[in-house]
């Protein structure tokens, strides 16, 4: 379960990413509190990346 659960925490942050590049190339007049809001999202994701993976490697 660990391990499924690292994964999806990597597929997580993949898709922020995503997010994130999506939301730099198209034009929008919001577009820097969008910018601004993926990367909260990104850096929540790279924090879980961290933690499941302290998990996967104390067991």
């Amino acid at each position: 379960m660990k391990t499924a659960n690292f994964i999806l925490s990597i597929f997580a942050t993949l898709c922020s990413l995503g997010m994130i590049y999506g939301a730099i190339v198209t034009e929008s007049p919001i577009k820097s509190v969008s910018v601004i809001i993926f990367s909260i999202i990104s850096l929540v994701c790279v924090r879980l990346v961290a933690m499941t993976y302290k998990e996967l490697k104390e067991y």
